[in-house]
């Protein structure tokens, strides 16, 4: 009995194990799902890396545009600041003490204006009544000459005063904007790079009281030799990079000036504003351009096909469903594709996403 019950534990042992084995092999051999893509021909352009700088198009002093004590400044160095925003308040005591001088003027003024026109209406009625008397022993020429002379004369006052009435409503209008200019507000958005004055500070019609440099005004500016100018026109795309990342620009200008000892001319690239997708940017930050030299039809691989280790460029291509890695050589890069100079040919499929776990020789599933 003993043997038998002997035997039948090694045969179940045995089983199991076989089961573990053909398990685990069932497993290796089941397809990783992938996703692909064709290697074709594709535009590729050839380029040379070019350094540049950011560049600010608003930047420099913001000028008091009135006279006064300075009374608060509001900003410090290093803060950011939106257009209308209050950088510096002055005192506006003589501010506020020549508008209401102003002001009373014009009160002053309106009330001459208002006893002249009642002066000019009675001229008018005396006249008209001497008129009603033309044709009679009443009517007297040399008076009604004398009224309708005062009539005239009246006329010409209210006009002289509603003159001097408009004068006066305009120096309101300017005290005002004095006053007003006690307050000095940022012209755009900015970082305040330096502050000029102090609490208590004398402050002189247009004299510095923060300087601000632009964060939305932006642009690229590089030297590029002049032998790559041909390939730039204006308006045109041009890929470049800033601390790693992606940066797409356009070619706004190029200066008509050659610097005689390097052979550059200066080029202004724009940055287009993309919302969620722009790194963070500052004034003289270097940007790597990438001018176009060539362009030409060329084989092209997607990048997010290429595996590097070792020192090693590979993809893996996929031949009758299973992963093959292959050694490739690369080219330049345009947009999201690499130029292949050999180890892959026009209709070849090549994994690009899931290519991390995938070993050579495993069976794939591309995805649609």
């Amino acid at each position: 009995m003993s043997l038998v019950k002997r035997s039948a534990g090694s045969l179940a042992l045995m089983s199991m194990l076989f089961l573990i084995f053909t398990g685990s092999a069932g497993a290796a051999d089941f397809p990783a799902p992938v996703d692909v893509d064709e290697v074709r021909i594709a535009q590729a352009s050839e380029t040379v890396d070019v350094l540049g700088r950011i560049v600010a198009l608003q930047a420099g002093p913001v000028a008091s545009r009135t006279a006064a004590a300075a009374k608060t400044v509001h900003v410090n160095v290093g803060d950011a600041v939106s257009k209308g925003d209050l950088l510096v308040t002055l005192h506006e005591n003589r501010q506020r003490s020549v508008l209401a001088l102003a002001k009373a003027d014009v009160k002053q003024w309106q009330a001459r204006v208002k006893t002249a026109q009642l002066e000019a209406q009675q001229a008018q009625r005396d006249l008209q009544r001497l008129e009603s008397l033309r044709g009679t022993s009443a009517f007297n020429e040399s008076l009604f000459d004398q009224r309708n002379t005062a009539v005239q004369s009246a006329s010409s006052r209210v006009a002289e005063l509603e003159a001097s009435l408009a004068y006066a409503k305009i120096q309101v209008k300017r005290t005002q904007q004095d006053y007003d200019w006690t307050r000095v507000q940022a012209p755009y958005d900015g970082i305040v790079s330096e502050r000029h004055i102090d609490e208590g500070q004398w402050v002189a019609l247009g004299s510095a009281v923060v300087s601000l440099v632009s964060t939305r005004a932006l642009e690229v500016e590089a030297d590029i030799p002049a032998q790559y100018l041909q390939k730039l026109t204006q308006g045109e795309g041009v890929q470049a990079t800033v601390n790693g990342q992606p940066l797409a620009l356009n070619l706004r200008a190029i200066l008509p000036a050659e610097q005689a000892l390097s052979r550059t001319r200066l080029a202004r690239f724009a940055i287009p504003l993309v919302p969620g997708q722009m790194p963070t940017l500052t004034v003289n930050q270097t940007v790597t351009v990438a001018v176009p030299l060539n362009s030409a039809d060329a084989v092209t691989v997607h990048k997010d096909a290429i595996i590097r280790q070792g020192g090693m460029t590979s993809v893996y291509k996929v031949v009758e469903g299973v992963a093959q890695m292959t050694p490739v050589q690369l080219g330049a890069a345009s947009g999201d594709r690499m130029q292949v100079t050999s180890g892959l040919n026009v209709g070849d499929v090549v994994v690009t996403r899931g290519n991390e776990r995938l070993h050579p020789g495993q069976k794939v599933s591309p995805r649609p």
